[in-house]
């Protein structure tokens, strides 16, 4: 007989609440905080370590508060580099096949957008978090690889 652990991660969803998000959030090693909460959305910050984050977006929403639920989502992770061309050249640098890049200026975006219509099991959406953070921290080796100095350049 399958544990509780085992049953609740092959419960398929065709939304995520808040409470989705944290508990994969939480379950992948962050600390989250507390959501805020739009007409259609929510977003919610989740701290990987000191200094090291990631933004989570519920999209086109249902319902209100706790009660939301989105069959959309996106993951962020933004870095403020010390000039536009250092964003520009870590955007071709970081040509990942499943998740987006774009620099804005001396800023650079890496983020990750999903869809669950359909419905897709709590696993699915768990790992799907674990790995984009597993990304953030696989591109932050390519931005600043171990001869710059940490700290050097600030990572949101």
């Amino acid at each position: 007989m399958a544990g509780a652990d085992e049953t609740a991660d092959t419960t398929v969803i065709n939304a995520v609440s808040a409470k989705d998000a944290r508990d994969a959030l939480v379950g992948a090693g962050a600390e989250v905080g507390k959501p805020d909460y739009t007409s259609d959305g929510f977003s919610m910050i989740a701290a990987i370590d000191a200094g090291r984050h990631v933004m989570f977006e519920g999209m086109d929403c249902k319902g209100v508060g706790e009660a939301m639920a989105c069959p959309e989502f996106k993951l962020t992770a933004t870095w403020q580099l010390d000039t536009p061309a250092h964003a520009e050249a870590m955007v071709k640098k970081l040509g990942y096949y499943y998740t987006s890049v774009a620099a804005f200026g001396d800023e650079l975006d890496l983020w990750r957008m999903d869809f669950i219509s359909g419905g897709v099991t709590k696993r699915h959406f768990s790992n799907t978090v674990l790995e984009f953070i597993d990304l953030r921290q696989q591109a932050e080796s390519v931005i600043w690889p171990k001869s710059i100095v940490p700290g050097s350049v600030k990572a949101k």
